[in-house]
C-alpha cells in the first residue's frame, strides 16, 4: 500500500547548542512531488544520520509531499540524530495509509505538538522508544493512532505534556504493553464524539504499564452529544504511583468551559 509520510522543517540546531550536520533527503533523491517512490532517499538519509559521528539532522524540506513505501529507521546509532520543525505548530512523525510500520530504537525530544502520528494505518509496530517533553507542554501527546489497526505499542517511555498515548476513532485489535509513562495524563481512548460524531473504538489490551506522577492512569473519555461504541478493553497488570486517576471513564468530557452541553468538565 502507498504511504504518505509529511514533515516540515529546517535546518536545525540541536538540543544543547550548536548546528548539527545536515543529511538532507533531497540531496539523496527525493523529490517530494507526491508521486515518485522516495523510499530510497530517506533510508539513505537515515543511514547516513544515524551512522555520523557527530550530531546530525535527518532533513525533510518543508513545502513538499513525500511518498514512501514501508520502511524501517533503525536504532541504535552512533550520535544524536534530530528533526526541528518549523512550521506551525505540527506532528514530528506522521504516518498516513500505511501498512507493516516499523519504529525501534528511535528517541524523540521536545515536539510542538504530537510526536508520532499513526492513523488509516496497519500492521504497526513501535518499540524501544524514548519520548520526552515537559510536563508543562499542551498538545505534546507522546504517541497518537487513529482509523488504525493490528498495532503494538511496546517497551517504550513516554514523559509529555499530554497524552502518553492517545487513540482515536476507529482503532481495533491495539495491544499497548511495558509503557513507562509519566509525566503525562496516562494513556486515553478519546476523547470521542465531538460535535455529535460517531465514533468505535474496539479490542484495545493494555498490559504491564506503569504510571508515575500522571495526572490520569488509563482513561476513556467521550464527549457529550457524541454516539458509537467502545467495546473489548482490557486493562491487565499494570502499575499506578501518585497518579491522581488510575482509572477513569469520563462521558462528559470537554477541554473548555463553555458550550459543552450537559455533564462535568475536566
Amino acid at each position: 500500500m502507498e504511504a504518505y509520510f509529511l514533515v516540515l522543517c529546517c535546518l536545525a540546531y540541536y538540543f544543547g547548542g550548536g548546528l548539527s550536520q545536515i543529511a538532507n533527503v533531497i540531496d539523496y533523491g527525493a523529490v517530494g512531488d507526491g508521486k515518485r517512490d522516495d523510499t530510497q532517499a530517506f533510508s539513505t538519509a537515515w543511514d547516513v544520520a544515524c551512522n555520523a559521528s557527530d550530531s546530525t539532522t535527518m532533513l525533510i524540506p518543508s513545502g513538499k509531499t513525500f511518498m514512501i513505501y514501508p520502511v524501517v529507521f533503525k536504532g541504535p546509532c552512533k550520535s544524536p540524530v534530530h528533526v526541528q520543525i518549523c512550521s506551525d505548530a505540527p506532528d514530528t512523525l506522521a504516518f498516513g495509509n500505511c501498512s507493516n510500520i516499523t519504529l525501534e530504537g528511535l528517541r524523540f525530544v521536545n515536539s510542538p505538538m504530537k510526536h508520532i502520528s499513526i492513523f488509516k494505518s496497519s500492521g504497526v509496530q513501535l518499540r524501544n522508544l524514548t519520548i520526552l517533553a515537559p510536563g508543562e507542554s499542551p498538545n505534546t501527546d507522546g504517541i497518537h493512532i487513529e482509523e488504525s489497526q493490528q498495532a503494538e505499542i511496546s517497551n517504550s517511555i513516554i514523559g509529555t505534556g499530554d497524552d502518553c498515548i492517545s487513540i482515536g476513532s476507529g482503532t481495533s485489535n491495539l495491544n499497548i504493553t511495558q509503557i513507562n509513562c509519566g509525566p503525562g495524563h496516562g494513556i486515553s481512548i478519546g476523547s470521542l464524539g465531538r460535535g455529535g460524531t460517531k465514533a468505535t473504538v474496539n479490542q484495545v489490551l493494555i498490559s504491564n504499564c506503569k504510571f508515575n506522577k500522571t495526572t490520569n492512569g488509563l482513561r476513556i473519555k467521550t464527549w457529550p452529544g457524541g454516539s458509537g461504541l467502545v467495546n473489548d478493553i482490557k486493562f491487565v497488570g499494570n502499575n499506578f504511583t501518585e497518579v491522581y486517576n488510575p482509572i477513569i471513564i469520563n462521558q462528559f468530557y470537554c477541554d473548555h468551559s463553555k458550550n459543552c452541553g450537559t455533564g462535568v468538565c475536566n
